[in-house]
Order: structure tokens, then sequence, then C-alpha cells
């Protein structure tokens, strides 16, 4: 954790070995134990100059983003039912990418930095360290291949977090990130080629049925809905995706989607006529409920009741 007053209590992972920034930097962490601190004095400016702006202006934004997200998510109350999360990403530094050569970092200290270089004093505690079997790269930090072998593992895995039926919401990242990667692999391929294909026509339609099966675990019901219209895109008679989405419409009182999804789910696959018949019966009743109670709202206001006759 770089020592910097305007990002205490942010501790930032570092990649070792990713074209790190300060390179003596890394080979210094790379002799500390877990819990130790080391003081870095007065570093020469080359090690310093232009790179630790830049790095502490990148920083700093992620910071400020970060506590962003968190204020509205208090002021929210959390986040809503029908709303697909989006997994919050920990900050990394590889130091690779971004660029100088701006007017202002946005910062007055560090302005006052690059106006007049000075040697810094770095001071960097080792909160934690994994191992590279340990550690989940994320999909910017993968290479093709890395990207390709991932999928069927992540795939698996949530699969597995699905079946515990505990952790839902761990399930669908593990199949969202998939996801991202098998966009990714397909930007690689020749749209309409075998191997664009076999992704588009296999792999494709297995994630996002996956996926939108986890949506609906957690309540989200439009993503579960979204999701298995994609599969169905892909491939119209996908009987689970029309099951998942007639029931996922009912969930939102789309009563004439869910009952046109259901029965043709159960006319492509007779041995769903049962559950069909469950879940459109679950559904008329909800329905009537639903319309029932309007009637007792609407009718106060359309029909007031009589005035009482003067005595």
């Amino acid at each position: 954790m770089l020592d910097d007053s305007r990002t205490s209590g942010h501790p930032m992972e570092l990649l070792l070995g990713r074209s790190f920034r300060f390179r003596l930097l890394e080979e210094g962490i790379r002799s500390m134990r877990v819990g130790e601190r080391c003081l870095f004095p007065l570093l020469p400016l080359p090690l310093t100059q232009p790179h630790y702006p830049l790095f502490s202006t990148q920083f700093r934004a992620y910071v400020r983003s970060r506590n962003q997200q968190q204020q509205q998510q208090q002021a929210a109350g959390g986040q809503g039912q029908g709303e697909e999360e989006v997994p919050q990403h920990r900050g990394r530094c590889c130091g690779g990418g971004g660029g100088g050569g701006s007017q202002s970092t946005g910062h007055a200290d560090l302005d006052d930095l690059v106006a007049r270089p000075r040697p810094l004093s770095i001071q960097v505690d080792l909160l934690s360290l994994e191992s590279e079997s340990e550690y989940e790269r994320e999909v910017w930090q993968m290479e093709e291949e890395e990207k390709r072998q991932a999928i069927p593992v992540l795939l698996d895995q949530g699969r597995r977090l699905y079946r515990d039926g505990k952790d839902f919401e761990s399930a669908s990242r593990k199949f969202g990130k998939a996801l991202t990667l098998l966009h990714l692999v397909q930007d690689r391929e020749q749209r309409g080629e075998e191997e664009w294909l076999s992704l588009e026509r296999g792999l494709k339609p297995l994630l996002l049925s996956n996926f939108a099966q986890s949506r609906f675990a957690v309540g989200d019901y439009y993503g579960a809905i979204r999701h298995s219209t994609d599969v169905l895109a892909i491939d119209p008679g996908h009987v689970k995706s029309l099951f998942r989405r007639g029931r996922a419409y009912a969930a939102v009182w789309d009563w004439e989607a869910a009952r046109s999804d259901l029965v043709r789910a159960a006319s492509l696959d007779p041995g769903l006529a049962g559950a069909v018949s469950r879940e459109l019966e679950s559904a008329s009743r909800i329905r009537r409920t639903k319309e029932e109670e309007e009637r007792r709202r609407l009718q106060g206001r359309l029909f007031p009741p009589p005035s009482p006759s003067p005595s």
C-alpha cells in the first residue's frame, strides 16, 4: 500500500511481473514478508518522474469512484430488485497503459511535483500475498489462450456454486465473466467462419442459459428475460429458455407473454406439460388476485359513496 495521504485506508493490489512502473519497488517488495513495512527514502528522480504523478492520479480517481459508488448504494438502500449486478473490481496497478502529457493531473500537489520535480520517499506495507495458483486473473490480465481455457473452468465453477444453492450471486458472476471472455475470443475470429459459428451456436447458448438461470434465482427477472431472449435469438427452440422466460414474464406480471412462452415450451417438450400447467395455474391465481386488488383500489375513486340524505 503506497503511503499517499489522500488514499489512506485504501490498499492497492500490485501485480508483480506485469511491467510495474517502479522496478526498484517491485524488486524490494519481492523480498518482503506479510506484515512488514519497507521505506524507500529519497528515490532518485528518474525512478519517480514522470511515473509517480500519473500513478497517483489514477489511484486517487479509483478511490474517488469507489467511494461514490458506496455512497450511492447506501443512499439507495442497496441494489434494487430487477437490476442486474455489475461486478465491482478492486483497484490494481500493473504499470502498463496510460500516458502522460496532460496539462493537469487535477491535484494541486501532483501538479506542483510535475512542475518542480524532486526525490520522493515511498512507504510500502505488505498486507497480504497470493500465489499464482490462488489468484484469479481478471479479464484484462489474460493472454488469448488463457481466455479460452478459463471459459469452461468458470462455467464449471458457476454450476457448482448454483447446485450448492448458497451463493447464486457468485454463480452469476462466474457465468458473466465467462461470457465476457467468450465475446473477446469471438472478436478474434472471423464472423461466420467455422470457429466463430462453433462458439456462437455451441458454447454461447449454454453460458447465456446458465446466466439467465442464475439471474432468475436472485430475483433479477428482467435480466433472466433478457438473457433467455439472447439464447432464443440463436436457438428459437431452446426449451429451457422458453420455460424460464415464461416464468420470468409471469413474475413481472406480463401474463400474455408468459402464457405464450410456457405453452410453446410444452408443445416442444410434452414432458413439460405438467410443469407448464402448474405454472399457468399459479400465474392465473396471481393475476386474479392482482386484478381484484386493483378493482377494490379504484372502486372508491371512481364511484364514491353517496352523501347521506338530509334529515
